[in-house]
């Protein structure tokens, strides 16, 4: 097993076929629902946390797990923290609390599929809806569900910096595929798949 910090709330594992065999854990155990992720990974929990001190009790935490081709697989932790409820002057807070300016960003979702026809299907309906943000599209050869439709969304930021998010037409691409993340998921692909369409994917896949 290896450990790979990316920042003090991240940590990347990667698990080799034998790795998963001492933690027991089938590749059929990685479709498993979010009530049993803890379960599933208590021992490697465990291990991570005697290895480098990262507490999984601590906040939230957030488990993404992808299958690598040769029959291992790759954990992301992420650790979340409920912001703490600082005060200094609450009269000026509490003007800036009857004024709450929203911003409008775009961020990356990424959608796996099972077949070439499936992502063409999604990109079809999604060229159809109108949708017109900025898309590209991967593939990892060898891998279950290797097709990958990178699209944008909006996001809604108000003054605090918290993040809304709304329905989005790319909402659409997962009644074909699976919706995998945003910045773990991007770091996946960048890593093991090629980009077929790295630009316009659904505008350019939607009309073929």
């Amino acid at each position: 097993m290896e450990i790979i910090p990316i920042n003090e709330s991240k940590l990347k594992i990667m698990l080799t076929p034998d790795d998963m065999v001492v933690y027991r854990i089938s590749e059929e155990m990685l479709t498993f629902e979010k009530k049993d992720v803890r379960s599933t990974f208590s021992e490697i929990l465990d291990d991570v946390k005697a290895k480098t001190g990262f507490d999984s009790t601590s906040g939230r935490l957030f488990i993404q797990v992808y299958p690598s081709k040769d029959g291992g697989c790759e954990v992301y932790l992420t650790r979340s923290f409920d912001e703490p409820n600082r005060r200094p002057n609450k009269d000026k807070d509490r003007d800036k609390d009857k004024i709450r300016a929203l911003k409008t960003q775009r961020e990356y979702c990424v959608y796996s599929f099972a077949s070439l026809d499936d992502v063409l299907t999604a990109c079809f309906v999604l060229k159809k809806s109108g949708y017109a943000f900025d898309s590209k599209l991967y593939i990892q050869k060898e891998c279950r569900d290797g097709y990958f439709l990178v699209l944008q969304e909006e996001v809604i930021q108000d003054a605090r910096y918290k993040k809304k998010r709304y329905p989005n037409k790319s909402d659409l691409a997962a009644e074909y595929g699976k919706k995998m993340g945003n910045k773990e998921a991007m770091l996946y692909i960048s890593e093991h798949a090629s980009a077929i369409i790295d630009k316009d994917a659904v505008k350019l896949a939607g009309g073929l």
